[in-house]
């Protein structure tokens, strides 16, 4: 009887183990409907967040100075006409976080160089010197 009754209690025991074992493994595999709700949530915010960056970065490129209008704008500057230029340099950098483009021509014996900043269409700098003929 003895034996019976610890082989009961034994076999209850490991039963009460087995079904707590499922019991938790349903619960972390499981959500809560409040869990869920937050983490959907979370994860729209992040989409929309994403997606509001994206818009911000097309934009903004969209109303970037393009290297044509900066060759322009420098061509302009220096009172030169394009068939009396030629260019040497026309390139985009980003420079301490702002897009440049970089701009640099000869003509009649001098050299121009022009830095402007390509998010506001503003000159950066501008220089001219003699061309070096060594």
């Amino acid at each position: 009887m003895k034996k019976t009754t610890l082989f009961l209690s034994g076999l209850t025991l490991a039963s009460l183990l087995v079904l707590g074992a499922c019991a938790s493994k349903q619960t972390a595999t499981a959500p809560s409907s409040s869990q869920a709700t937050v983490a959907s949530s979370s994860s729209s915010q992040a989409a929309s967040s994403t997606s509001s960056e994206k818009t911000a970065t097309n934009t903004s490129a969209a109303n970037q100075m393009t290297k044509d209008e900066a060759k322009k704008a420098a061509l302009e500057d220096a009172g030169i006409e394009e068939s009396n230029a030629t260019f040497t340099k026309v390139a985009t950098d980003l420079d301490d976080g702002i897009n440049e483009i970089e701009i640099e021509f000869v003509s009649n014996g001098k050299e121009y160089d022009y830095t402007f900043n390509a998010d506001t269409k503003e000159m950066i700098s501008k220089s001219s010197e003699p061309v070096d003929n060594d």
